[in-house]
């Protein structure tokens, strides 16, 4: 499956169909398209928006700005079908004030949508088996789980795969880190998916019944409350652990939803960038046998604001780069639990981060004062433009971190310190992380 944008999962499925086969087939799906075949394309798009878009009054706009591109050939130099829709879905989204107005290459979700197009419920046994081996190669697009030092338990994960699929591995994952004395979410490359889902990792943070917002959809003007779940499988995190989430420019829909929740709860702290602005649920529709477009169907209300984050984005409670994001929170995380005085850990790892959002880099004079031979056998050299520390078990590469101090490859349970001095260099401190420290003589 090739994406143009980013693949979102809508919180609904409702499918019309429309054309069937457009293009001849190509070895990797990037078919040549004529400007005859974008007039099809385009025109199944406005059938479904007039359908199903919940900002009917939006769609004369859209179909003006598209049609009065295409009529003037603007779109004939895009031959493909990759290039075409990349530029027809950034006129979608700027023509229609949304930027869940896409559309996307996926034949095994078009499959996955004719397959449950008479089934809401879409019972695992009425859905393609190529689709589920797909979510399931992809690990459901769970991407990382991991305790880092000092019990920070990180979790990292890409799209909030239907519940159906990803519900006991997200428990999985969500196990492994219960007992972590703080909790980072990574959802910078998260670029959406099931609302199910988002509702169900919630109800990990909150109390049961807690109403979480609405669904204000357009068809038959429905309105569907939005709760926690109750599952065996939830097992509560308590409210003294600090949880943090990353964000990016890149984070859009599902994990927006499930950022700005948390954020009106009080129960996160938002850091990185502006987020994406896809506040407003949507469902996928089948355009033809390869594509489908996803359309947003309902407003998202939040229980508290009376509104959501469509169109701005999540706004960060601290603000970074997306590169920064996870050892910035580190840090934050660090100088929070280091306050309770529970373990000396939390200062052993504040230089480290610190050094990767301000690296610094050692003179040369001083990596000069350091090189030679040391007390039992010892010696630092450079090779290759390379620090290393040198024993008889072996040779350890050296990093700098700033502040006259170096980490080592492969160890984190000591560091070494150099004495800032004018003259020449007569030992190193061998800092260990539980803040006690050793001395060895430089001989020459």
């Amino acid at each position: 499956m090739i994406p143009f944008k980013k693949i979102i999962i809508g919180v609904a499925v409702s499918v019309i169909i429309c054309s069937g086969n457009l293009f001849a087939q190509n070895d990797n799906g990037n078919e040549k398209i004529n400007d005859q075949q974008k007039q099809v394309l385009i025109n199944t798009a406005y059938a479904q928006l007039k359908e199903n878009y919940i900002f009917p009054e939006r769609i004369a706009k859209i179909e003006s700005v598209i049609q009065r591109k295409f009529d003037n050939k603007e779109y004939s130099s895009f031959n493909t079908l990759f290039d075409f829709l990349e530029v027809l879905n950034k006129d979608f989204e700027l023509s229609g004030n949304g930027h869940h107005l896409d559309i996307f290459y996926g034949p095994q979700y078009v499959k996955k949508i004719k397959a449950t197009q008479n089934n809401t419920a879409e019972k695992p046994d009425k859905i393609p088996a190529e689709f589920v081996d797909m979510v399931k190669y992809e690990n459901f697009f769970l991407k990382k789980v991991e305790r880092l030092d000092g019990n920070i338990g990180y979790f990292k994960f890409n799209k909030f795969e239907e519940l159906q699929f990803s519900k006991e591995p997200i428990a999985s994952a969500m196990n492994f880190i219960s007992n972590s004395s703080a909790i980072i979410f990574d959802l910078r490359e998260n670029g959406g998916g099931s609302a199910e889902t988002v509702h169900f990792i919630m109800s990990y943070f909150l109390p049961d019944s807690t109403k979480l917002g609405v669904f204000k959809r357009r068809i038959n003007n429905e309105v569907v409350e939005l709760w926690t779940t109750k599952d065996p499988l939830i097992k509560k995190v308590p409210v003294n652990i600090p949880v943090y989430i990353l964000v990016s420019k890149n984070t859009s829909f599902a994990a927006e939803s499930f950022s700005y929740g948390l954020q009106q709860f009080k129960r996160v702290t938002i850091v990185g960038e502006q987020t994406h602005g896809e506040g407003n649920p949507g469902a996928r529709f089948i355009i033809n046998e390869k594509l489908y477009m996803m359309i947003p169907t309902a407003i998202n209300v939040n229980a508290l604001t009376g509104t959501n984050c469509d169109g701005v984005g999540v706004t960060p409670d601290i603000k970074t780069t997306a590169t920064d994001a996870l050892p910035k929170t580190i840090v934050e995380v660090c100088q929070i639990l280091a306050k309770k005085g529970e373990n000396n850990i939390y200062k052993w790892m504040i230089p480290e981060y610190e050094s990767q959002l301000h690296p610094e880099i050692a003179s040369v004079q001083f990596i000069n004062s350091i090189i030679g031979n040391y007390a039992e056998g010892k010696k630092i050299s450079q090779e290759n433009g390379f620090v290393y520390y040198t024993t008889e078990s072996g040779k350890q590469k050296m990093s700098y971190i700033g502040n006259q101090m170096f980490s080592m490859d492969g160890r984190n349970d000591y560091r070494m310190r150099f004495p800032k001095t004018n003259k020449s260099i007569q030992f190193v401190e061998f800092v260990w992380n539980d803040v006690t420290a050793d001395t060895l003589k430089k001989l020459n």
